[in-house]
């Protein structure tokens, strides 16, 4: 016993036959919750599913055209394929063009850093046939560039940007698959000018919708806006959802409300996550499953303060304006872009 003590003290441990006392905790600190008076958080969620709708890559590739257009003669220099800049380090490709400089024009527009691109465009068939014409397109801009003037940032593109369309265009109909995937930071007056999102924004979301034979969305990423507020409060959307609309939906779809959720976050960094778990039908040998009001389908979703329910704040919403052309395509010719009026790439 007396070997077991002295070993005790010299490692400072207590003897067993000490007795310990009980660490003192400190009164939980209370989160009190924002004030929602005033706040319309169903036309706020809504506001947020229209920015999903027009962020993808078309504003920052219409940018890095606006870019293009405003080069002159060696300034910013132009390449086939990679920049021939041993500084530069992107993924090794070689069928498609780009510009890096670190240059000043004669009215003073500098341009900084690099951009490189692709596009490709395939079509096929008769549009006045039964079949009709096919098309698909492709695009793809990575960067690290900057286009400015004076104090003034035109153009500025720092990541990765790519889009694809699959369209099919008959006498009768039209029927298309757009996806877009965009990733990075983006700002200046040729992207943002006359814009829903002022400021520019920094992104990483994936968008897929339909449309023609079957309305549909499929969304998942993250949006944190420079300058805009969504009803003057938000600053940031997270989101992962997908939706079937009114149109080719199936006997099992809901097609009032996506499955997924969407989180909002104010500037005081607390986020408001409205969750919707539609019931789909199945079989009917299926044992019953009542979890209301979670699983309605019905437009309601349940909100969560930073990660509390909150069962006294109903958000329900009604989703009509995403299918009455907010999720459009881009023009198929958007694609056809060439350096024909830039002169020649060295």
């Amino acid at each position: 016993m007396r070997r077991v003590l002295t070993l005790a003290l010299l490692l400072g441990c207590p003897a067993p036959e000490e007795e310990r006392e009980a660490p003192v905790l400190s009164d939980p600190v209370e989160l009190v919750p924002p004030d929602l008076e005033g706040v319309d958080l169903p036309q706020a969620f809504a506001d947020a599913f229209r920015l999903i709708a027009g962020v993808d890559t078309r504003p920052v590739w219409a940018g890095h055209l606006d870019a293009l257009d405003h080069a002159e003669p060696g300034c910013p220099d132009l390449y086939l394929g990679n920049p021939d800049v041993d500084s530069i380090d992107i993924r090794t490709r070689a069928k498609g063009r780009s510009w890096a400089d670190y240059c000043q024009q004669s009215d003073g527009t500098i341009y900084s850093g690099y951009s490189y691109w692709e596009n490709s465009l395939t079509a096929m068939g008769d549009p006045n046939t039964t079949l009709g014409r096919t098309a698909d397109a492709t695009r793809l801009l990575l960067g690290d560039g900057a286009v400015s003037r004076d104090d003034e940032m035109l153009y500025e593109f720092v990541g990765e940007a790519e889009d694809s369309l699959s369209l099919t265009t008959t006498s009768e109909s039209e029927t298309w698959t757009y996806t877009s995937r965009i990733a990075g930071v983006a700002t200046g007056q040729f992207i943002f000018d006359d814009s829903p999102t002022p400021g520019g924004f920094r992104v990483g979301l994936y968008r897929r919708s339909t449309g023609g034979d079957a309305d549909t969305l499929e969304t998942r990423g993250n949006l944190y806006l420079f300058e805009h507020r969504i009803a003057d409060r938000f600053d940031s959307f997270a989101v992962d959802l997908e939706f079937s609309g009114p149109l080719g939906a199936g006997p099992d779809d809901c097609t009032l409300e996506p499955t997924g959720w969407i989180g909002l976050r104010d500037e005081d960094a607390f986020w408001y996550d409205l969750v919707f778990e539609p019931r789909r039908g199945g079989d009917p040998q299926d044992p019953e499953y009542d979890n209301e009001p979670y699983t309605g389908c019905d437009g309601c979703g349940t909100l969560y303060l930073r990660g509390l329910e909150q069962p006294t704040l109903e958000v329900c919403m009604d989703f009509d304006f995403l299918w009455d052309g907010l999720l459009d395509h881009p023009r198929i010719q958007d694609y056809a872009f060439t350096l024909r009026n830039l002169g020649e790439a060295p």
